[in-house]
């Protein structure tokens, strides 16, 4: 069965060489990456710029014994970042003042169909000549722009910054076009603020909120007419407004406050606001404790505290946290929680006996989802190992109640080969029990082995196999194989 055509495997080796041109090309600039094999100081220059670019080849099958589909991919995914500082001023060492720009760019090729076991049938969702498996909405091709910013840096924390940029604080991420400043006048004092159009899907820039490397970008063909998908509307210009302050020291209490809202042609989408506060009295003390509201609805729709004391190598947390699922754009959380959820949580990891490590985590959670209130209690035990080139990890959980009944074992032998390789072994067991759905109540259990080899400081190759067993997908068998290549000048 081929995966992409005749000519996807020569395209994905154009692309591949392509990325080790740009990988191996003569560069002047000394490396400063903090994370660079071969790591230097930053230099003492008035103009110096990084380069880091990672380039990753992955092909992959999965098939189960329940259906006749076999879904093979070939996945290219090219990141490449470009860093220049420029330092203000006669002598760079003394510089107040300095200019940086900064762009990473994001290339995700696609060259996978889905075929039918034992025949020549493949079915591309991106043929237009294929009535029954073309879908309009996909695309082979996914070019995104993450970042693109120009930032001057000064004294008293001062910063400029213009262009393509991601903000976050307790209410979650955002990215968008736009402008934000920032100082430090005081030690104890911060303030920002910032502004702009909100970056979304459907741009030549956009990806799907901050969604991770190889994630779907669906984007309108311009041959789509609208009234022949109705249901698809053209996403409204939202423009994103903030700002933030921060007062006190970490060592006695540090207070913070921020304020963000999002707003379209038709009025106010969000509006959000919210306090926080962190303190250290001492070096085994810690405390933090955040609140969130959404304006609009008058509602609390974040609140979390946490006390953690640290002593003789071992931390003790207690937590509490209040979730509201929100589906604004940029947060995919509310589809792992439907409903508002209240947690308790003890954690504590104990200190080290030798070369073992272990842990437990004690979960108590609450939701009203409607007129009715559920309740589950949930548990974690893990422990750790490691010696020589060995290590291995078991852990366990159970969450018995009315909101997520689920309990688990996992475990994995993880074994290094000299300095350029290593071997390991995966294991799981699952038990699911679905109190809607009695279909759905199964054992799984899945087992991999799989192995990686370093073939050079900036490259590596991984092959990894794993079975699965359930009552709904019964066999299932997933091969994986990739090539990263990753440098730093």
């Amino acid at each position: 069965m081929g995966a992409g055509g005749p000519h996807a495997p020569v395209r994905a080796a154009v692309l591949l060489i392509a990325s080790l041109g740009v990988a191996a090309s003569p560069v002047a600039a000394q490396t400063w990456t903090s994370t660079a094999p071969t790591e230097r100081p930053e230099p003492n220059e008035r103009s110096f710029w990084n380069v880091d670019s990672n380039a990753s080849f992955t092909t992959y099958a999965v098939a189960s014994t329940l259906s006749p589909i076999v879904w093979e991919r070939r996945r290219f995914v090219e990141t490449l970042g470009l860093t220049h500082v420029l330092k203000l001023g006669e002598d760079p060492a003394e510089s107040r003042f300095q200019i940086h720009t900064s762009v990473a760019l994001r290339l995700d090729q696609e060259f996978g169909r889905d075929c039918i076991r034992d025949t020549d049938r493949c079915y591309d969702a991106t043929n237009a000549s294929d009535a029954l498996g073309y879908q309009p909405l996909a695309r082979r091709t996914r070019l995104d722009v993450p970042t693109f910013q120009v930032e001057l840096r000064g004294p008293r924390g001062l910063s400029v910054r213009a262009g393509r940029q991601i903000g976050m604080d307790p209410a979650g991420m955002a990215r968008f076009d736009g402008g934000r400043v920032a100082a430090r006048p005081w030690r104890w004092l911060e303030v920002e603020g910032y502004g702009g159009r909100q970056v979304r899907p459907g741009t030549f820039g956009g990806s799907p909120g901050l969604g991770v490397q190889g994630s779907i970008h669906l984007v309108l063909p311009e041959t789509l007419a609208p009234s022949d998908y109705p249901q698809i509307q053209d996403t409204p210009r939202t423009w994103l407004y903030g700002a933030a302050l921060s007062a006190g020291l970490d060592r006695y209490a540090k207070v913070r406050a921020f304020a963000r809202e999002m707003r379209n042609e038709e009025g106010t989408v969000l509006s959000y606001a919210g306090v926080g506060l962190t303190s250290r009295p001492h070096a085994a003390l810690e405390l933090r404790g955040d609140l969130v509201w959404e304006l609009g609805r008058e509602e609390l729709v974040e609140a979390f505290a946490e006390v953690a004391a640290h002593a003789f190598e071992g931390t003790a947390r207690f937590r509490f946290r209040h979730h509201v699922p929100r589906f604004d754009a940029g947060s995919i959380w509310g589809f792992f929680d439907p409903v508002p959820v209240s947690q308790l949580e003890l954690a504590l990891d104990a200190p080290p006996m030798g070369d073992v490590r272990v842990g437990g985590i004690l979960r108590g959670r609450r939701s009203e989802p409607g007129n009715e209130v559920e309740r589950d209690l949930g548990g974690e035990l893990w422990g750790r190992v490691a010696r020589g080139g060995w290590r291995a990890e078991l852990r366990g959980f159970l969450w018995a109640g009315s909101l997520r009944p689920v309990a688990a074992i996992l475990g994995e032998l993880r074994r290094n080969i000299g300095a350029r390789g290593a071997a390991w072994w995966r294991g799981s067991v699952w038990r699911f029990d679905d109190p809607w759905r009695d279909q759905r109540d199964t054992t799984s259990v899945s087992l991999a082995l799989g192995g990686e080899f370093r073939v050079t400081r900036q490259s590596r190759f991984a092959l990894d196999v794993e079975w699965a067993h359930s009552g709904l997908v019964r066999h299932r068998v997933r091969a994986l194989a990739s090539f990263l290549l990753r440098t730093w000048r």
